[in-house]
């Protein structure tokens, strides 16, 4: 069903949400629902829309607004917006008829995503993506339709139901049949990849081209922040553990998995990543484990957890604080800025998630500098050799992602940040010798 022939359904949507969202639906036409007797007078049903987009504004519980949905307009594609961090149930949106939860404004580049891939698009007829047999585990509940094609008659039937689990005997029946891939539906790329995410299966899957291995770590970092973040998961320390645990079999089978045999490979290949949040998140814990990795550290995985988790208190702060550089912050603004690895803490302890005493230092003082200019005046060896490996991993990230075509080259980055006089000069100079000191600019590959 394509956006343009028939409706977009917007319901209860937050003002500072709709000014985002709607643009992004530029020229489709809208039916808006922005009180609780225009969306309970109305008869849904699946047909009627191209896509349903809903915010906590009516007042009305999200949960029972997503099961309401489902009922109606199960085939439809339905997706929760909100600037809202305690309607930000993301699994149990989920589990309960939304094909996707997004908070704003961290999730703003996915939501773009989505919409400019799943919503307007011309989709007469339905659009399949292949998936690998081996990416479903035997006894897990599918979140969605899985189709097997036959090329006899070039359809595509029907093999499991959103719901279902994916039992031996599913996978007898396609081994009987000689078949090494399913197909799910083009709209349901995104449930596929979080349970992917959740599976924590192969991430670091050699057979698999390097996009979808990054875009499956990305789907698994988001898991991580959306636990952090939703505040129906209850806060003990089994549900810390779980979280915990799923930072872990991130980081051991993709972060540092392979890295001390590829190491200056591996730098090159994430350099100039995407740089959304959750990519930064991924690129700061890649290149703080790299760092350690190379000048051996006994505790690569301390530093890679600490940059996986660095920045998460940033979703506190308002957009416009975030995104400003610093040195164009008021005083203020400054103060604001300067507590976010204090949230950062305060979130993740708040899950009950334990971490080690180093990788708490390197959260809370990863903004020091050693000229003693930073949020709490530390100095020199006052803050911590892991908070100077992530700060460094940090600031390496800005510099070398890409702006326009290409972003400064590694020996560039490393003076760059020695210029400022914000790392530890020995630190600077026990890593500067892992690099090729001739390496060119880093540029953009194209397509």
């Amino acid at each position: 069903m394509s956006a343009g022939q028939w409706p977009i359904l917007v319901i209860g949507i937050e003002e500072r949400v709709a000014e985002y969202l709607l643009p992004l639906l530029r020229s489709a036409k809208l039916t808006v629902f922005s009180t609780v007797e225009e969306y309970q007078g109305r008869k849904l049903g699946d047909g009627m829309f191209a896509a349903i987009f809903c915010g906590p504004a009516l007042g009305l519980p999200p949960v029972g607004i997503a099961t309401q949905l489902h009922d109606a307009c199960p085939r439809t594609p339905k997706f929760y917006v909100t600037l809202d961090s305690k309607t930000y149930e993301a699994k149990r949106l989920l589990d309960n008829g939304f094909d996707e939860a997004f908070l704003l404004p961290i999730d703003k580049q996915v939501l773009k995503k989505t919409i400019e891939e799943k919503v307007l698009v011309d989709d007469n007829e339905k659009s399949f993506q292949p998936l690998r047999i081996v990416d479903l585990i035997p006894g897990t509940k599918l979140d969605f339709d899985t189709y097997v094609f036959l090329p006899l008659n070039t359809k595509y039937v029907k093999f499991t139901f959103a719901g279902q689990p994916f039992d031996e005997s599913k996978l007898e029946k396609l081994k009987t049949r000689k078949l090494d891939k399913l197909f799910i539906e083009q709209k349901d790329t995104n449930k596929f990849y979080q349970y992917v995410a959740r599976q924590l299966h192969d991430l670091n899957d050699e057979t698999l081209p390097k996009p979808e291995r990054l875009v499956r770590l990305r789907a698994a970092v988001r898991t991580i922040f959306a636990d952090v973040f939703d505040p129906s998961l209850q806060s003990d320390p089994e549900q810390g553990k779980a979280i915990m645990d799923t930072c872990q079999k991130v980081v051991s089978n993709y972060i540092t998995k392979g890295a001390s045999s590829d190491w200056y490979q591996r730098l090159l290949q994430v350099i100039g990543e995407a740089t959304d949040t959750y990519s930064h998140a991924m690129n700061v814990s890649t290149f703080a484990a790299l760092f350690a990795i190379g000048m051996n550290h006994p505790n690569p995985k301390d530093l890679a957890m600490a940059g996986l988790l660095h920045d998460i208190g940033m979703t506190t702060l308002p957009e416009a604080i975030a995104n400003k550089p610093y040195n164009k912050l008021n005083g203020e603004e400054r103060a604001l800025y300067d507590e976010h690895p204090n949230k950062t803490l305060e979130m993740l302890r708040s899950k009950k998630i334990a971490l080690s005493a180093e990788v708490e230092a390197a959260i809370l003082q990863h903004h020091e500098k050693t000229n003693g200019s930073g949020p709490n005046g530390l100095s020199g060896d006052e803050i911590s050799l892991e908070a100077q490996i992530v700060a460094f991993a940090d600031q390496f990230d800005y510099l070398t992602r890409f702006e326009g075509s290409h972003g400064l080259s590694l020996a560039d980055a490393f003076t760059e940040i020695r210029r400022s006089n914000s790392i530890h000069q020995d630190l600077i100079d026990l890593l500067k010798p892992l690099l090729n000191k001739h390496s060119p600019p880093v540029v953009r590959e194209t397509a």
